[in-house]
């Protein structure tokens, strides 16, 4: 759960602890390598402006190493795709 300051009401608190379950659930949502260092980006500089409990922290940062991996796997899948597919089409000539 990400702290703002003080909690002023238990509801408060439960839109807090959404709020870290939203952000995760937009680095899974990322589809580009560049969108993702984007949202890194804007999460290092708002953790400075909020008291966020390390191990949220922690989950957070996780995420990000998590997507990236996926994304660069995806990434090197779909150049050996491409790459099988111009070694078809050269064979064809």
């Amino acid at each position: 759960m990400i702290k703002f300051r003080e909690w002023n009401s238990v509801d408060n608190m439960l839109s807090e602890a959404i709020n870290v379950e939203g952000f995760l659930g937009r680095i899974e949502a990322c589809k580009t390598t560049e969108g993702l260092k984007e949202l890194e980006k804007y999460y290092n500089k708002r953790v400075k402006e909020i008291d966020v409990p390390e191990a949220d922290d922690i989950q957070i940062r996780d995420a990000f190493r998590g997507k990236a991996k996926d994304l660069e796997t995806s990434d090197e899948s779909e150049k050996d795709d491409d790459s099988e597919s111009d070694k078809e089409e050269d064979e064809d000539i």
